[in-house]
């Protein structure tokens, strides 16, 4: 469909085949350490920047293990 596209996309399916051996399943209570930090650093966050840390965690949320700040 794109032949230009091909050496690029060759190496976003090798990313993205490395990344998923990466992504372990979280357990439940994981899940709910997981959404404690976020509530913690969001809360703890200046007004400024709550709504930025919010919209970042939960776009990334089920990919971070342990959010770090």
């Amino acid at each position: 469909m794109y032949p230009d596209k091909t050496d690029e996309l060759d190496k976003l399916r090798q990313e993205l085949l490395e990344t998923s051996d990466e992504l372990a399943p979280l357990k439940v209570w994981q899940f709910q350490e997981l959404s404690l930090q976020a509530a913690q650093r969001i809360v703890s966050a200046p007004v400024e920047e709550a709504i930025k840390i919010l919209t970042h965690i939960s776009q990334n949320f089920p990919m971070q293990k342990a959010l770090k700040w």
